[in-house]
């Protein structure tokens, strides 16, 4: 798989279910499986991740890099962390 377009709501299951048996919310330590952010129940909403370079003195910064990220929120105590798509694609190329 090459791009986050071609993931789908069963493949991050599938992701979950393989890689994420032992998942613990690192807040509240609920077990519960983090939901999917999904758009009409189906389509995958990504966030947009920026690693930046900071100016010593703070006074300015640039956009280094972009990538892709997928938010998964803690069903019980709405904790937001986030996993980089490439892993999940790495995991079904």
């Amino acid at each position: 798989m090459e791009h986050v377009t071609q993931l789908t709501k069963k493949h991050l299951e599938d992701f979950f279910d393989d890689k994420l048996q032992d998942y613990q919310c690192p807040c509240c330590k609920s077990k519960e499986k983090p939901a999917i952010p999904t758009a009409n129940d189906e389509e995958i909403s990504f966030s947009l991740l920026d690693l930046v370079d900071i100016a010593k003195n703070n006074s300015e910064s640039k956009k280094v890099l972009s990538t892709p990220a997928l938010p998964l929120i803690c069903q019980n105590c709405g904790n937001i962390y986030n996993i980089a798509t490439y892993v999940i694609l790495r995991h079904f190329s």
